[in-house]
């Protein structure tokens, strides 16, 4: 008789609305023809196996097994669905970092992105460990797919996912991309919201000492709290000041302005930089998410031009003497952003460094503000988000 097991899926309390009604492992059936084949190999050749206790799961990965297994399978029911195992060879296991690239590069509707969580937690009770460098890739790779609300969710989740945000290469994309959001829409007001919304999730969530690294982990120079970082203090200031400027007419309505400046005056060493900010170690330790990210032409424009426009925008929005602080940070930042600069000759291309830049800045360096009205929804988000 074939063995039957059963397992119970478990929701978290912090998962959306969709994750809440369907909680479980099993990939939804109805996405495109070429995620299709992608998550069924996951799931049938990872996760699914991470159920069968240890001797069921040796069986069907042993090869003498083969010809039994055929007439005397082990099934396995989970989320009210029988699975039927039959020899599985070790050989014919997939990659499970090439499959996770692969199954987000062929994401493309709602549909296909509500089984981002699924992936992750199916990943998580197979004890599939991801590397902070696989995590920083895959966050950049959604992101790059204008998808980043799926990275702040899977973080919120992170009991389920496995996702922390405990190191600056992760912090620092995951704002980037919120900041991104609002800047592509032309910073529309209900964008704008929105993003500054994600951004103080995301800074909560940095506090939270599910996030922090374990003290054995952590790497000698990552020695101040990731939730006073100052470039990651700068982007709610950013998308406030934004806000102020663009809709409010320079007003500070609800203090936020001037409360994010406070704290990143409060943070940011006079004088310095951004690429003073950091220790000389961090920049060479990608395995433990540093921020070599900063050493890298592109990655520095796109992400120190955001910092540069909202510490500028602010400047215009808060009171004298604190504006006056915020100044010599601008003082400090702007000239070395203007050196990377010189140094880019793509950035005179169509490249997305370009394009972050040439919608904040003018040719010589000017401050530009130009608001649209029509917010640009981004795709496969829905009215559970924050």
């Amino acid at each position: 008789m074939p063995v039957a097991i059963q397992r119970r899926s478990v929701s978290q309390a912090q998962a959306s609305t969709e994750q809440q009604q369907n909680p479980h492992v099993i990939f939804d059936a109805e996405v495109n023809p070429n995620l299709a084949p992608v998550l069924t190999e996951i799931q049938n050749k990872i996760v699914l196996p991470s159920y069968l206790p240890r001797h069921q799961r040796q069986r069907v990965f042993n090869p003498k097994f083969r010809h039994s297994l055929k007439t005397n399978p082990v099934i396995i029911e989970i989320d009210g669905l029988a699975h039927r195992f039959e020899h599985i060879p070790l050989e014919a296991r997939p990659s499970t970092r090439a499959c996770v690239y692969s199954a987000l590069q062929k994401m493309e509707t709602a549909r296909d992105w509500s089984n981002f969580i699924r992936l992750f937690a199916g990943l998580r009770r197979a004890h599939i460990h991801l590397s902070t460098p696989n995590w920083v890739k895959i966050i950049r790779q959604v992101g790059t797919k204008r998808h980043i609300y799926a990275i702040i969710d899977a973080a919120r989740q992170i009991r389920r996912t496995g996702l922390a945000l405990d190191v600056p290469a992760k912090l620092h994309e995951v704002l980037f991309f919120a900041q991104l959001k609002a800047l592509e829409a032309g910073w529309a007001k209900e964008e704008l919201e929105q993003a500054l919304r994600w951004s103080v999730i995301v800074l909560d969530m940095v506090a939270d000492p599910r996030h922090e690294m374990a003290e054995s982990r952590r790497p000698a120079w990552l020695v101040w709290p990731l939730a006073r970082d100052p470039l990651a203090l700068a982007a709610p200031l950013h998308l406030a000041a934004a806000l102020a400027v663009g809709h409010h007419g320079g007003q500070d309505v609800d203090g936020q302005v001037a409360a994010w400046a406070k704290q990143v005056v409060g943070v940011w060493p006079e004088g310095k930089g951004v690429v003073a900010l950091y220790p000389e170690a961090a920049y060479e330790d990608a395995k433990n998410g540093g921020v070599g990210f900063l050493k890298v032409g592109g990655d520095y424009v796109a992400k120190v031009a955001m910092v540069l426009h909202g510490l500028k925008l602010a400047t215009q929005v808060v009171e004298p003497a604190l504006a006056e602080k915020l100044q010599g940070i601008v003082r400090a930042v702007e000239p070395e952003l203007a050196g990377r600069l010189e140094q880019m000759a793509e950035l005179h291309g169509d490249g997305l460094p370009a394009q972050v830049y040439s919608k904040q800045f003018d040719s010589t360096g000017a401050l530009k503000l130009e608001v649209s009205v029509a917010p640009s929804k981004e795709g496969g988000e829905t009215a559970s988000e924050a």
